[in-house]
């Protein structure tokens, strides 16, 4: 049951709604074959194609490939027509509501004769036509794919019909040749379609021998001129051209920017990570739980429970649990480095974090009540995913994602086992990350990267560069972004009490300063930004909303309810509404995610 617990305390937090997906469908295609290279890709069948799957509600059957008859799209770059097939913007979902493209594209850019492989786009054309601009969406992970902008594109759509908007495939992700492993996405294997770091730890040899040399051409510079050259092909000259890359996606911009530094329009950055070492990962995440519970030290409220200062008294309990406090708790399957992926997790967004501090008064106090709470969120954790996947779980690569962290975004040589044991054995906050990978270290067929790592770009474009001053990513790293880029126009928003996500809201309406900015500045880049919603970001608040502490802990009382109780006598105002129904199926959606020893978040592995 450990076992199963750690796999399923991968919290997916979904990213200011720029993370999301569809209704869920049967993956197919190409998704999960270990290599796509010198072939279709999974081309869509007639009526604009399939990528395999069908609908569970009387939708489309998916996404459509290039298929016969699309409208073609030279652009101002020239070369071959891009093929552009009617499909549904949702994946999954019913109508032609965007157009979707699997564009053959160079294994190697620097080898334009040799393999190639599909690069798929979808974009959603402008309402009003001849559009003002294209706007290009970069995901994170690295390893998830377009899928996952469909939401947020729904909404711009909306608020500026006058965008066309794209979203890309990594390569080696989704739709765009994905690295995967079929022995473990199979329903019957052991964590169901989802393929976990365990299940890819296997499947290294299967992934060796039909790979090769070529893993080493799914790199970020590939993946960069990917989108340059697709740009070049489909921009129209009057048109604008706006690249957004978050989290990891600010590495694939970035690189992007280095070499293509006068083609955008302008270019926003979110969630930066640029030139940062992912090795350091634990660290940061540790630190940032300690300044957050220094938060929660100022608060009369927390500090009314956890003390002075909660840092050290989470440190207390968590030691106190590891040598036999709560046996009741540790009996589910709880573990310190389990309590360290959750609480990782929570700090990925600004609606969960105040959990951790509960969690931890709860696990201090130990009451039948208590164990009663840590019991339901074991159950969200340990509940299977549904088949089939939805289409942002069965598009992820963790091959992917490893082949370029471990090549590029990683400390050369990594941290000593020694020291990366030494201090998660007494952190409070981690992933795991530098164990579960540095372990791999040394066995993965690492690429070479080439000279555009580690460097910056020279670009006099403009650049908007948003930051959450509780982001686990240390501040330096934007900040020295910013001591680079000092040209016009070239700006760094820090969003005060904003965590990596950017979430940064300023009411209870729906407003938000990241939302905020990030409209002013693809409407004009070029216009002098307004920045005084930064001071109308909402105070932190420790107290947990009752529809969020029932959908994680049974109870509407984080700090005191009991589950038990509330199950056998429940008011009549604990019915929820479907709002609250929404937001309690999208937070167990989230925890059903399994993922390896620890978790790896979704909206970013920089």
């Amino acid at each position: 049951m450990r076992a199963k617990l750690a796999y399923g305390a991968m919290v997916v937090l979904l990213a200011h709604g720029a993370m999301g997906c569809g209704d869920d469908a049967e993956p197919g295609g190409t998704e999960t074959s270990s290599s796509s290279t010198g072939g279709t890709g999974g081309t869509g069948g007639d009526g604009g194609g399939s990528d395999g799957g069908g609908s569970d509600g009387g939708g489309s059957g998916g996404d459509g490939g290039a298929g016969d008859g699309g409208a073609g799209d030279g652009g101002a770059g020239g070369g071959e027509q891009i093929a552009w097939t009617p499909c549904p913007l949702f994946t999954d979902g019913a109508g032609e509501d965007a157009e979707c493209a699997e564009i053959q594209v160079p294994l190697r850019w620097d080898q334009p004769d040799g393999k190639t492989i599909p690069f798929f786009v979808k974009r959603k054309l402008a309402a009003t036509q001849p559009s003002r601009a294209q706007l290009w969406l970069l995901n994170g992970g690295p390893g998830y794919s377009g899928a996952d902008f469909e939401p947020l594109v729904q909404a711009l759509s909306g608020i500026d019909p006058t965008l066309d908007m794209y979203m890309p495939d990594h390569r080696g992700t989704g739709r765009s040749s994905r690295l995967g492993c079929p022995a473990g996405e199979t329903p019957e294997s052991d964590l169901g379609s989802y393929l976990s770091d365990a299940e890819v730890v296997a499947c290294l040899p299967e992934i060796k021998a039909e790979l090769g040399d070529d893993l080493a051409g799914y790199n970020v510079t590939n993946a960069a001129r990917d989108v340059g050259e697709v740009i070049e092909r489909t921009r129209v000259p009057s048109s604008d051209v706006l690249v957004l890359g978050g989290s990891y996606g600010t590495v694939w911009g970035h690189r992007y920017l280095q070499l293509y530094p006068d083609q955008p329009t302008a270019v926003m950055l979110t969630g930066v990570a640029v030139n940062a070492h992912l090795s350091d990962m634990d660290g940061w995440l540790n630190d940032l739980g300690q300044r957050y519970m220094a938060a929660c030290g100022a608060d009369p409220a927390c500090s009314g429970n956890l003390g002075a200062d909660p840092w050290a008294t989470m440190t207390q309990t968590l030691d106190a649990f590891e040598e036999g406090a709560c046996p009741e708790v540790a009996a589910l399957g709880y573990s310190r480095s389990i309590f360290q992926t959750v609480f990782a997790q929570f700090l990925y967004q600004w609606a969960p974090r105040p959990l951790i501090p509960a969690l931890i008064y709860r696990l201090s106090r130990c009451s039948p009540a208590d164990v009663g709470a840590f019991a339901h969120l074991a159950g969200l954790l340990l509940a299977p995913l549904p088949e089939p996947l939805s289409p942002t779980l069965r598009f992820y690569s963790p091959v992917l994602r490893n082949n370029i962290m471990l090549s590029e975004l990683w400390a050369d040589p990594p941290p000593p086992a020694s020291d990366v044991e030494a201090f998660l054995a007494q952190a409070n906050v981690a992933l795991g990350l530098t164990d579960d990978l540095a372990a791999l270290h040394e066995s993965w067929p690492r690429y070479t990267p080439d000279a555009h790592a580690g460097q910056w770009a020279a670009t006099s474009v403009p650049l908007l560069l948003l930051h959450g001053e509780l982001d686990f990513i240390p501040s330096a790293v934007p900040e020295a972004l910013q001591r680079h880029f000092t040209g016009p126009n070239q700006t760094l928003v820090m969003l005060p009490r904003a965590p990596h996500v950017l979430e940064s809201p300023t009411d209870l309406m729906g407003g938000s300063c990241d939302m905020d900015l990030m409209l002013q500045f693809l409407a004009d880049p070029e216009a002098p930004l307004d920045t005084s919603c930064t001071e109308e970001v909402l105070p932190l608040d420790f107290s947990v909303p009752p529809d969020l502490s029932a959908a994680y802990l049974g109870t509407q009382d984080a700090w005191e309810g009991d589950p038990g109780a509330e199950r056998r006598a429940p008011p009549a105002s604990l019915a929820p509404s479907p709002e609250q129904a929404r937001t309690v199926a999208r937070i167990r959606e989230a925890l059903r995610v399994p993922g390896g020893r620890r978790a790896l978040p979704r909206a970013f592995l920089p």
